[in-house]
């Protein structure tokens, strides 16, 4: 027994019933009002996505997911495999700024992080005009990159 899909399953009315599906699993799994009480006063890194990952039980993909819906920081979460980019979220108050790419800049922390296969310890400053379409008057930006190298699959947080 099991649930099949057929093509017709996947037209516009179930991607609305989907997204309705994920909405509710999201604040199931990582209800707003106690996800921003334990997030409150955190940095936005890799710490964050960590250890509300492993208090909700939900992949790291997730508690990110969920951090940038409920921060009022600038922050972006870019998701590659290889130089890649496969998906890519903005809080709210990053919308508009994130450049379309298809890849990593090549002169960016990021690209060098992934091709060496080695995350960074820490963020640097970087230049904002490899991501973003625009920017932020005397606003540093600032970017770091970590993941699982071995599958070719890395995350990489802008903000400022």
């Amino acid at each position: 027994m099991g649930i099949r899909c057929t093509l017709s399953d996947t037209n516009y009315e179930q991607k609305g019933r989907e997204a309705e599906a994920n909405r509710f699993a999201v604040e199931l799994l990582m209800p707003e009002d106690s996800f921003r009480l334990n997030m409150a006063g955190a940095p936005i890194d890799f710490d964050l996505f960590r250890g509300m990952s492993d208090k909700y039980m939900v992949s790291k993909h997730a508690s990110s997911n969920r951090v940038l819906d409920l921060t009022l920081t600038s922050c972006i979460v870019i998701i590659t495999h290889g130089n890649q980019i496969v998906g890519s979220k903005v809080s709210r108050a990053a919308r508009g700024f994130l450049r379309q790419l298809k890849t990593i800049p090549e002169t960016t922390a990021a690209f060098t992080a992934i091709t060496d296969k080695k995350g960074q310890e820490d963020f640097c400053e970087c230049v904002a005009d490899k991501w973003l379409a625009r920017s932020v008057p005397r606003q540093k930006i600032y970017e770091c990159t970590r993941g699982s190298f071995d599958n070719g699959v890395a995350m990489t947080i802008l903000k400022w």
